[in-house]
């Protein structure tokens, strides 16, 4: 157990195991509430009893609705400090599926008629996008946003690694998150389905507020430093920019997805399905 926590450190690791890691106490019990947690490590003598009691109660109710095996291990602090990412050790760590699997179809996860869902698709699809923070931060204003789901091409940060699910802020067990995806074939599947296809660039012909968010769509935001590759443009139809008043620097893709998402639920936000105001 010690050994395969140690792992998941790495892509090799989670990619052999499907799982992945959740570094801290509130992660871990998120992980314990939502997910399949298999393996949990933590320090008792870095939990008061109040913590400890909690944490108990979470491992015995996940077991009894059956998001078992979970099998745990106590151990000293220095322990988790050799299995976590962070430079001071949480006194918590777990191991948990991944809860997302991209269907084999390219034309996956595209909602079918009577899915359930109330509101118009809404994808964010990230096309080569590498920092794990900005990744953390698109998955976070997505879920916010009510997005649909987000999707990671092969090239992007992995959203299983540690710094991703640090900077999600415990919202991956909340919307569907693929990685690895062929997001051109995905993207000529959405646009045959009907999805309007808005790729974010600095240099875009239409302000990003004046895009029809309501309907079903899909935001395609680009790497840190050469955006959107021609390959993903061209499945796209609409070019959106976020305006500004001086000659700045294009801003970061983390900040402006956030910002052209916080748009979309801004005009979304009637819509129903929608909480009431």
């Amino acid at each position: 157990m010690i050994r395969l926590l140690s792992s998941l450190r790495q892509r090799k690791g989670r990619d052999a195991t499907g799982l992945f890691l959740l570094e801290g106490r509130r992660a871990a019990e998120e992980a314990l509430s939502h997910g399949n947690v298999r393996y949990l490590a933590y320090a008792p003598e870095a939990l008061d009893e109040a913590k400890r009691e909690q944490l108990g109660q979470q491992v015995m109710e996940a077991l009894r609705v059956g998001r078992g095996p979970l099998q745990t291990v106590q151990g000293p602090l220095s322990l988790l400090a050799s299995l976590t990412t962070l430079d001071t050790p949480p006194p918590v760590l777990a191991a948990a599926e991944w809860p997302w699997t991209l269907p084999g179809d390219p034309a996956g996860p595209l909602q079918e008629p009577g899915s359930g869902s109330a509101l118009p698709e809404l994808w964010v699809v990230l096309d080569e996008v590498q920092d794990p923070g900005n990744v953390g931060t698109i998955i976070r204003s997505a879920a916010a946003a009510g997005a649909t789901g987000v999707l990671a091409s092969v090239g992007s940060a992995d959203p299983r690694s540690p710094k991703v699910v640090r900077a999600t802020a415990g919202v991956l067990f909340q919307i569907p998150v693929y990685s690895r995806v062929d997001i051109v074939a995905w993207l000529q599947a959405a646009r045959r389905r009907g999805l309007l296809l808005v790729a974010s660039h600095p240099r875009g012909s239409v302000p990003y507020f004046r895009v029809d968010w309501t309907q079903p769509a899909a935001l395609v935001v680009g790497n840190e430093g050469q955006g959107v590759r021609p390959a993903v443009m061209e499945q796209c139809v609409l070019r959106a920019v976020i305006p500004a008043v001086r000659p700045v620097e294009s801003l970061n893709v983390g900040i402006a997805a956030a910002v052209i998402l916080n748009e979309a639920l801004r005009q979304r936000w009637s819509l129903p399905g929608m909480p009431e105001s």
